[in-house]
């Protein structure tokens, strides 16, 4: 545990890292600190006392217990997931304060952030409205932090397990890395299923990469195969960069493999007129297989509407008049249990 230059500096076990405003910050969860790297490669403590531990006060001598990762906002702001202490804080103006969860306390309580709980947050990212997503590892889920409500509301998962599908309905196993594609849907690694998912802002969550089983296998997405993935990151011409932790190796998923990271969006699921005012119209053009469920979501992932149409096709009304003005995405889900999406303007 040492600040300086280059080679001098010395780390214990750093788990997270964010580039912003032209300095690393990184989680060194072993040192229980969060440290910052400039251009010339000064490192130097911004947070964390170095022993394990909670409590909010100044900056240097707070207490936080594993803090496992870390992000930027544009105004400077840091915020890292105190992993061992169950909740997410921030360091502004030489404090640290938490903002959700309570500190030393588990659990799986959605809502208000400050009453909200989580169990072992393990990874953080960012959108560019200021929201923080979760990939809440022990509770399976991925959450979202709302940067104008301060609540916290589900995006997707519930119980462990490996099920793709929207919102609740989907189901992880220690989602362990979040990051956000140049489309705005986000990238995770599901360590636990020994693959890479992909989730809209809407929840809608389908596997990006891997067959669920372990191994070590480059190839097509969908028949490849990892071993523990744990970090990832996703750069600005759509190639997404994972850690395959068990395997010792970094894996590289590109935009060659066609599909794969075209948006979520569907055009089976066409939705009129857009922008709508009081009641929007779906018409699934999905052949045979007809809709049985539509649910409607806030860009932050909050389910704000759903209709169970039982089983319908052609074309299908629903009063929207209650919704505030703003962009919504629409899911669909259909007998077979397929999943379309697309997203409106409700004025």
């Amino acid at each position: 545990d040492v600040d300086g230059q280059g080679n001098t500096a010395r780390f214990f076990v750093p788990t997270g890292v964010c580039f912003a405003n032209g300095y690393v910050y990184v989680a060194d969860a072993g040192n229980n600190k969060i440290k910052k790297i400039d251009g010339q490669g000064v490192v130097t403590t911004i947070a964390g006392s170095g022993t394990a531990g909670f409590a909010d006060s100044s900056a240097l001598l707070c207490k936080m217990n594993n803090p496992t990762d870390v992000v930027v906002d544009n105004n400077g702001v840091v915020y890292f997931a105190d992993y061992g202490n169950h909740c997410i804080r921030k360091i502004q103006g030489g404090a640290v304060t938490t903002i959700a969860g309570l500190g030393g306390n588990s659990g799986d309580i959605l809502g208000a952030a400050p009453a909200a709980r989580f169990n072992r947050p393990r990874s953080l990212c960012m959108d560019g409205a200021g929201n923080i997503y979760i990939a809440d590892l022990m509770n399976n889920k991925i959450k979202v932090l709302s940067a104008t409500s301060n609540i916290v509301s589900l995006v997707a998962g519930s119980i462990q397990g490996y099920v793709d599908g929207a919102g609740a309905s989907a189901e992880f196993y220690h989602p362990t890395g979040i990051d956000i594609d140049m489309w705005g849907n986000l990238v995770i690694a599901d360590a636990g299923n020994n693959c890479v998912r992909r989730c809209t802002l809407a929840g809608v969550v389908s596997t990006l990469a891997g067959t669920g089983a372990s191994g070590y296998a480059d190839g097509p997405v969908l028949s490849s195969t990892f071993n523990d993935v744990e970090g990832i990151s996703a750069d600005a011409q759509g190639n997404v960069y994972v850690g395959d932790k068990a395997n010792n190796v970094i894996r590289k998923l590109t935009t060659v493999d066609v599909g794969v990271f075209a948006p979520v969006n569907s055009m089976d699921l066409l939705l009129f007129p857009n922008p709508v005012t009081d009641k929007l119209i779906i018409r699934d053009n999905a052949g045979d297989d007809a809709l049985s469920l539509v649910q409607i979501f806030s860009v932050e992932g909050r389910l704000v509407k759903q209709i169970s149409v039982g089983e319908y096709k052609g074309d299908f009304t629903i009063d929207i008049s209650d919704l505030a003005a703003g962009l919504y995405d629409v899911v669909a889900t259909t007998q077979n249990d397929n999943v379309l999406s697309s997203r409106i303007t409700k004025e």
